[in-house]
């Protein structure tokens, strides 16, 4: 009897630590799990709104316990207003995202000294979609120039960017707090979403047809990002990582951070799923609070050597550092949210 309830509860040991290895190193069931992340009760936010309590610390999802300083209450309200926060009914699925190329949005947003090219890129985008939707947001724009913009296009959308709504050196365009907010507003009002800089242009036809083509056939499952860039940087993510911004996105492994290549958020495709939304939310987040977005003594120029892979270029690239650091948390490989079948079908405007 003792010897067959041995054996019976070796089977049943051994079936259930097959059964959770298979779970830990299922990327489906882990990427299902994400939003659920817990973190400490100190990390709650509560809304003057609603009464509803918020996350506002960022779980390192592979080290449950692990979370980030804690970002300012006072944003609430942001969020909600962006509709960031407790709004399932809001996003849609990824299939849902690549059903019609019709309802897709590209989007965009110039500074005055930025407005020619972003004339440019948006025109090289009417030669192969003249009838989609195209908002182009602006910051600080002249009088002058928006006495330029094409009156005849019924589908090109100008708004000029609000900062007001957000603190003051949110205005500091060059160290990109604006381009997170510019993203949470255009994906709260519309639900397919192509980002592309002012000084991107489009060379080359049926970039959407392409793109869903790509997702469909290959992309469906969990185990890749529905938030997709197209620009291969040539640098790691250590190269031009503050490490300020460690204290609120905790990652795990620095041989990571060298090893993955950093990608470009000037080409970013980005539906409004759930897995995107909460994704714009720490990135929002983080575009809200200085010392995120902007670390103490950051610059965008770098100073690499032969060995850039390894040491630090004591540079930071601001919204791009954060949106890799998020990603590749949550995925491990670069290659998970980046499409390389697409990036020849864009160049940089200089």
């Amino acid at each position: 009897m003792f010897s067959r309830f041995n054996s019976g509860h070796k089977i049943l040991v051994l079936v259930l630590i097959l059964t959770v290895i298979a779970f830990l190193t299922h990327t489906d069931h882990f990427m299902a799990g994400l939003e659920e992340l817990e973190t400490s009760p100190e990390c709650q936010c509560v809304s003057k709104r609603t009464g509803k309590s918020h996350n506002f610390c960022y779980p390192e999802p592979r080290n449950p316990g692990w979370y980030g300083k804690k970002f300012n209450c006072s944003f609430v309200e942001t969020l909600e207003d962006l509709n960031l926060l407790d709004d399932p009914g809001n996003a849609i699925t990824l299939k849902e995202a690549i059903s019609s190329k019709d309802a897709l949005v590209f989007v965009s947003a110039t500074s005055e000294d930025h407005f020619g090219i972003s004339m440019r890129s948006y025109q090289a985008v009417r030669k192969y979609y003249p009838n989609h939707k195209y908002v182009l947001f602006g910051l600080n724009i002249s009088e002058e120039s928006i006495g330029k913009l094409p009156k005849s296009d019924l589908n090109f959308e100008f708004r000029e960017f609000d900062a007001s709504l957000y603190p003051e050196y949110v205005t500091n365009f060059k160290r990109y707090h604006f381009k997170g907010l510019v993203m949470a507003e255009a994906m709260r009002d519309y639900p397919v979403l192509w980002w592309i800089d002012a000084h991107i242009e489009m060379i080359e036809p049926n970039v959407i047809e392409n793109l869903f083509e790509e997702i469909s056939d290959n992309r469906m499952s969990k185990r890749y990002s529905e938030l997709i860039s197209f620009v291969f940087s040539r640098h790691n993510n250590y190269a031009v990582l503050h490490l300020e911004l460690l204290h609120y996105f905790p990652f795990h492994s620095f041989d990571l951070l060298k090893s993955e290549n950093q990608l470009g958020s000037g080409i970013i495709f980005v539906p409004r799923t759930k897995y995107n939304k909460k994704i714009v939310k720490w990135w929002v987040l983080c575009s809200l609070t200085d010392e995120c977005i902007n670390p103490p003594g950051s610059k965008q120029a770098c100073e690499f050597d032969a060995k850039h892979w390894d040491n630090y270029g004591n540079c930071f690239r601001y919204d791009q550092s954060v949106l890799n650091i998020l990603l590749l948390n949550d995925f491990l490989d670069h290659q998970k949210y980046y499409m390389k079948k697409l990036e020849p079908s864009f160049s940089r405007m200089h």
